[in-house]
């Protein structure tokens, strides 16, 4: 059996996945005026202030008495940075000296054999490589798919990653998560990215190199016990395996449908509590679109699986847009006017994530469950028509019946979304076309 995906692992990815706007955006924009495709701190220059770069290449040669905040694909600290260093980028390398912290993402990091970091140092990517001669000291606390240690540690170091290699000096204790040792890839991702330098290769699993000693604790995480040597580490050497999930045999039917059960019942009450304010703070947000329900179910079903199918691809271009903006803005060193894009496209983005879940998960579902609930309200009690919260709960508890419903609850919701969003879509689509004001919360005896 396989084992379970490591938390590691996933947040690897996702860093790796994150970091993938600063790999291939080619221009970038500077806070501080410095803008371009190369920027270079001298030597010679001191900058007695935080520092905040953007640019395809940096290079710090100089004196940062602050903090130093940089994005570019490929990032060089030569110098001293007195402050913090955040950096993301393609490449980024330490040859010099920060005196605080580093908090550093990419695909290749790398501490030069002459680095100094004098706290911790906090790292996500591909590969993060400290030389023999560099030094850090806090801790190492890196996330990603492998990390080869030849530097020296003052404190502990935590590795999360598929392969790790220890050949320098922790004084502290050493807690890694790692892969097999016989887990090999079958093709290095970045062979196939523009101007990547070479990457270090690293054995699978975890090794200690000759050089290496841990005056503190090991413990490492692996599907095997590795061959650890023990005159290497002064304290305790513990392996743990991770959890693997065994199907041992099949699920009773009964947990079945009673996970299912309560699952829908908390989706039913979901629904209700937020009907029940919509009908007392906006009822018209539930009357109008149920009245267009009634009128064109069909043309409300068709148009719900258009807006459904065309959401995506929808969402991907307003993304592509706003990339796009910033890179042309970058181009034309229109650096705060990239920073105001970046903000706004992604308020934008995600506010329009949110509201289409919001709509497809609550709305939708509410307004075909109210419809629902005063046809077969006039069907047995018509003088309760006057009391849509009657008709909602009646609604409601049947889509939740109909959800609940095995290998047709699937159907059921689909459908019942679908209508939902085709009606909410019609309506928005004939006040835009027509030019009236959106829907009043005044508006409650249409229905």
């Amino acid at each position: 059996m396989k084992p379970k995906f490591s938390t590691q692992k996933w947040l690897s990815l996702f860093s790796l996945l994150l970091l993938a706007v600063f790999v291939f955006v080619p221009t970038a924009y500077a806070f501080d005026e410095r803008n371009g495709g190369k920027v270079v701190i001298p030597a010679d220059e001191v900058v007695n202030d935080d520092v905040y770069i953007g640019a395809d290449e940096v290079i710090v040669d100089g004196t940062i008495k602050g903090d130093l905040v940089v994005a570019a694909r490929s990032i060089t600290v030569n110098g001293v940075v007195e402050g913090d260093l955040i950096a993301a980028g393609q490449e980024v390398i330490i040859n010099g000296s920060v005196l605080d912290d580093v908090r550093i993402a990419g695909a290749l990091l790398t501490l030069g054999s002459n680095a100094s970091v004098g706290d911790d140092l906090l790292g996500a990517g591909y590969s993060l490589e400290t030389r023999t001669g560099s030094s850090v000291g806090g801790i190492i606390d890196f996330s990603g798919y492998q990390a080869l240690l030849n530097g020296d540690v003052q404190e502990n170091v935590h590795v999360g990653a598929d392969r790790a290699y220890l050949d320098g000096k922790v004084q502290g204790s050493v807690t890694a998560s790692v892969s097999s040792a016989d887990n090999q890839p079958p093709v290095n991702p970045w062979m196939y990215i523009p101007n990547m330098p070479p990457v270090p290769s690293v054995p699978a699993g975890l090794t200690l190199g000759d050089n290496a000693t841990i005056d503190g604790d090991l413990e490492y995480t692996t599907r095997e016990i590795q061959t650890i040597p023990t005159a290497q580490v002064l304290g305790q050497i513990e392996h743990i395996i991770p959890e693997v999930t065994i199907q041992t045999g099949e699920v009773p039917q009964g947990s079945v449908v009673a996970a299912s059960f309560l699952r829908n019942l908390r989706r039913g009450v979901a629904l209700i509590v937020i009907g029940l304010l919509l009908a007392w703070l906006v009822p018209a947000w539930i009357l109008k679109p149920a009245d267009e329900l009634q009128n064109r179910p069909w043309a409300s079903l068709g148009w719900g699986f258009v807006v459904l199918f065309l959401f995506p691809p929808a969402l991907f271009l307003v993304i592509g847009l706003v990339i796009l903006i910033a890179i042309l803005l970058g181009a034309l060193t229109l650096g705060n006017l990239v920073g105001v894009t970046a903000v706004l496209g992604t308020t934008f983005i995600v506010s329009l994530l949110t509201g289409f879940w919001l709509v497809t998960s609550y709305l939708a579902k509410i307004v075909v469950a109210y419809a629902a609930g005063r046809w077969i309200i006039k069907q047995i009690k018509p003088e309760w028509l006057a009391r849509p919260y009657a008709s909602l709960l009646v609604g409601t508890i049947l889509l939740a019946i109909l959800i609940a419903i095995p290998f047709l609850g699937f159907v059921s919701n689909l459908i019942i979304t679908l209508l939902g969003l085709g009606t909410l879509f019609l309506l928005a689509r004939t006040r835009l076309l027509s030019g009236n004001q959106p829907i009043s919360p005044a508006v409650v005896d249409a229905a």
